[in-house]
C-alpha cells in the first residue's frame, strides 16, 4: 500500500492517542478522550489529517493555517519517512 495522507477520522484515535503518547513534550489532559477528540474532528472538517505507512499511522496533525514553510515542513516529513521505510 505505501504511505499515505488522508483526512483524519475517529477510527484512527487509539492510534493518535499512542502515537502522542510517545511524542516527546506531548501534554494529554482529560480533553484528550474519544468524545472530545471526536467533536473536534467534526468541529474542524478537512484540518485534521494522518499519513499512515500499511495502516500503520505514523503522523497526525492539525493544519489550522497553511505557510509556505509549513508546506516545506510537511514535504520534508514526508520524505524522512519514505527514507526510514
Amino acid at each position: 500500500m505505501g504511505i499515505k495522507f488522508r483526512e483524519a477520522k475517529i477510527e484512527d484515535y487509539e492510534q493518535m492517542y499512542r502515537l502522542w503518547e510517545k511524542t516527546e513534550g506531548m501534554g494529554l489532559s482529560e480533553s484528550d478522550t474519544k468524545e472530545n477528540i471526536e467533536r473536534f474532528l467534526n468541529k474542524n472538517p478537512g484540518l485534521n489529517f494522518v499519513c499512515e505507512d500499511d495502516e500503520k499511522l505514523l503522523v497526525q496533525f492539525y493544519v489550522a493555517k497553511m505557510e509556505e514553510e509549513d508546506i516545506s515542513t510537511i514535504l520534508l516529513l514526508i520524505r524522512t519517512i519514505e527514507e526510514m521505510g
